[in-house]
């Protein structure tokens, strides 16, 4: 398995182009509101959305190169939302 960073790395851009990402990074795999053991590249987004509702390709895959993924939800800086449109 790749190291976790690299992970990320690789599949920002891809990531970065599906609905409503804002933004990757690497951390621990949240579950049930509790923070596990688990790497995970984590995905934020502005708002989570039912996994049926969205495209395909908007949807987020459960792992990436065997790493687990993680969509949470938060809230984007108004400053942030204007260097997105550069990416």
């Amino acid at each position: 398995m790749m190291n976790i960073q690299n992970v990320k790395d690789q599949h920002l851009p891809e990531l970065m182009k599906k609905k409503n990402v804002i933004g990757v990074g690497v951390g621990k795999k949240i579950t049930g509101g509790k923070e596990t053991d688990e790497d995970a590249v984590v995905i934020f987004v502005e708002r989570k959305e039912v996994l049926e509702s969205l495209d395909p390709e908007d949807a987020v895959p459960e792992k990436l190169e065997g790493v687990k993924t993680d969509v949470i939800e938060t809230i984007m800086p108004e400053i942030q939302k204007k260097s997105l449109r550069d990416f």
